[in-house]
């Protein structure tokens, strides 16, 4: 019996980092879409079903608590894993 890998979406401003975790994944065997574009992923999670979506939480144009908000306005039981560089206490309770 097969299964099928799982399905992520990586949404980062930086390109080099996108292209790293994507790499990272498809290696561990996960089919892995990528955006630079919050805007052009928030589409994406709109017509398309995904296992995970990783989301920088430090972008231009959307911060990633709007970002999070956003994803889970359009698909309310969407897995979403925030990551930064630029972490606090108050950040991690305003992302929860």
């Amino acid at each position: 019996m097969t299964t099928s890998a799982h399905r992520l979406l990586v949404i980062d401003d930086d390109a080099a980092v996108v292209e790293f975790l994507a790499e990272s994944l498809v290696a561990g065997g996960y089919e892995t879409e990528t955006q630079t574009s919050p805007d052009v992923a928030l589409e994406r999670i709109r017509s398309e079903s995904f296992d995970l979506v990783i989301t920088d939480l430090v972008m231009p144009g959307m911060h990633g608590t709007d970002m999070l908000a956003a994803i889970l306005n359009r698909r309310p039981e969407q897995l979403v894993l925030l990551m930064t560089a630029f972490g606090s206490i108050d950040l991690a309770v305003a992302a929860v």
